[in-house]
């Protein structure tokens, strides 16, 4: 059984990638446009932005959580991992995400602040945008 799927007004894909091929990507776009839907959200691996799976999606929003060893394998590194979630704050073709929060507990989410158009951060940090006011 998946653990993971695409999900689409049509209905339910298997998902052999967290991010789709970009093929498959499109044809999603397509049937969420079809039903009348003007946006969808997904998780834009590092291995998918790597591999321009997202190259020409414009981004409302984007979000970093942290990094972790997470696809190492494929990057070889950690700068290589980081310089892939990157681009997605920087755009993947069709300019920067409109907004971006960006983790700054995480020394790697520091760097990525002012890559996109509208910035907010999000931590523990008595001067972050955003904090968390109750966490049990």
């Amino acid at each position: 059984m998946e653990t993971i799927s695409y999900h689409t007004p049509s209905g339910e894909y298997p998902a052999p990638n967290t991010t789709p091929e970009s093929v498959d990507l499109q044809n999603f776009f397509a049937e969420i446009r079809d039903a009348g839907g003007s946006y969808a959200t997904l998780e834009a691996s590092s291995h998918a932005l790597a591999m321009d799976r997202l190259w020409g999606c414009h981004f409302a929003a984007a979000v970093f959580t942290n990094l972790t060893r997470d696809h190492i394998d494929f990057h070889k590194n950690f700068e290589k991992l980081f310089r892939g979630q990157a681009r997605l704050f920087e755009g993947t073709g069709a300019g920067a995400p409109d907004f971006s929060i960006v983790n700054t507990d995480d020394e790697w989410g520091k760097k990525l602040l002012g890559l996109g158009k509208n910035d907010a951060d999000h931590g523990w940090q008595k001067r972050s945008d955003l904090k968390p006011r109750n966490f049990n």
